[in-house]
């Protein structure tokens, strides 16, 4: 533990000592320091590490997060809107790099209740595979739990870049052996994008019937003649 975040002791008349935690007004002033991208990530660990200060001074056993009272727990854990998931990766706040009993009392709960959001360049949805894998793998609802929200995390795609028929294909591919989502059509507002929200809702009942993929090429090529007519580029 850091001498910063060592609690401060004062001494009473009958000599034991008292331990006065600094205020979250001084933490924040302090945390102010660092450049605002830090911001959030530098107060997440200085709130757990301060909470964790309290537990230690009660000689509480239960010194983990999951100590922490639930809904402060998911406060800390939860983001504000939707994660960005790219090829690189979603960015994990710095709570789940503090230490590693921290990362695996908390990923599950990260990966599980906050919102991903898939991005696409050139129709690359393959690229996202590796970053689908980690969120999928933590993905853990309750147990029993049926409810429609809790479908896996990835709430919307979207796309940038020019067609390409070869991306899309694979893209397809990739959907159909459930190694990453597809494009999502309700965010979609061109003629275009609806005709490429369509494949995937066509890719997906086909994957459903577990469909050999040789069948559901040939079923793609019809939907790149209609493409064709949106955009030349998609003949390319």
């Amino acid at each position: 533990m850091s001498d910063d975040m060592q609690p401060r002791k004062r001494q009473r008349g009958n000599s034991q000592g008292v331990i006065l935690f600094r205020s979250d007004r001084e933490l924040l002033e302090e945390y102010k320091k660092g450049s605002q991208a830090e911001l959030p990530d530098r107060l997440q660990t200085a709130l757990v590490n301060g909470l964790t200060n309290k537990v230690h001074a009660r000689g509480d056993k239960a010194t983990h997060l999951l100590g922490i009272p639930p809904e402060l727990r998911k406060r800390i854990i939860l983001e504000r809107g939707a994660t960005r998931l790219t090829a690189m990766g979603p960015k994990a706040p710095g709570l789940l790099t503090v230490c590693r009993q921290i990362r695996q009392e908390t990923v599950h709960t990260y990966y599980t209740y906050n919102r991903f959001l898939l991005s696409a360049m050139d129709y690359d949805g393959t690229a996202n595979a590796p970053s689908f894998a980690v969120q999928q793998k933590y993905f853990a609802p309750p147990a029993g739990y049926t409810h429609s929200s809790w479908k896996l995390g990835i709430v919307a795609s979207g796309n940038g870049g020019v067609p390409n028929w070869q991306n899309l294909e694979a893209w397809c591919k990739a959907v159909a052996e459930i190694k990453t989502p597809g494009f999502r059509g309700k965010i979609i507002n061109t003629d275009e994008r609806l005709a490429v929200a369509a494949v995937f809702r066509a890719v997906n009942k086909l994957a459903e019937k577990e469909t050999p993929w040789e069948l559901v090429q040939g079923v793609l090529e019809s939907f790149r003649d209609l493409l064709i007519i949106q955009d030349a580029a998609w003949a390319k």
